[in-house]
């Protein structure tokens, strides 16, 4: 086992791999590929909220944020992998890249819209075996609305209240 700083400079060096076979021995099958692995478990951070859900603040934005983490916590960012073609890199669809998106189009989180997002988030946790609508946090309703709803009541009481004082005068007026 190597941990991920020495894995990452490993993979991206492969003569170095080669290197220390020559020098600690060749291994039992010379003709396997070897491949490096890390001791740590992938983590995965809850949603910040549950999956679709707007009224507990699933917008575009937090969206994006959510799939760039998810996209960090697998290795792409600044000095990991690509989903584009690079003059250093060369993009490679991965398992959990979801069916329903064109690998092709495909960009960054901060350039799709809301959907391609949502089938990306979607993809990464059905892969690593994690339910898309358990795999979240609860956080309250949005307090904006019941304010708005709030004020609204006021108005009509309001309202009621001037049509009362309204149809009093008038029925004054008549008797």
């Amino acid at each position: 086992m190597f941990s991920s700083r020495i894995r990452q400079k490993l993979q991206k060096s492969p003569h170095l791999v080669h290197a220390l076979v020559l020098l600690f021995g060749e291994s039992e099958e010379p003709e396997t590929k070897q491949t490096l692995a890390s001791n740590k478990e992938l983590h995965l951070p809850k949603l910040f909220a549950p999956f679709k859900d707007k009224r507990r603040g699933w917008h575009i934005g937090t969206v994006r944020e959510q799939a760039i983490l998810y996209l960090n916590c697998l290795g792409y960012g600044h000095g990991g992998k690509s989903l584009i073609d690079t003059k250093q890199k060369k993009a490679v669809k991965l398992d959990w890249f979801s069916a329903k998106l064109d690998f092709g189009q495909y960009e960054h989180p901060s350039k799709a819209f809301l959907q391609s997002n949502e089938f990306l988030i979607e993809g990464i946790l059905n892969f690593f075996g994690f339910n898309v609508l358990t795999h979240c946090n609860f956080p309250p309703i949005s307090a904006k609305k019941s304010e708005k709803s709030e004020k609204k009541a006021k108005r009509l009481h309001f309202i009621a209240l001037a049509v009362k004082k309204v149809k009093a005068i008038i029925l004054r007026e008549i008797f």
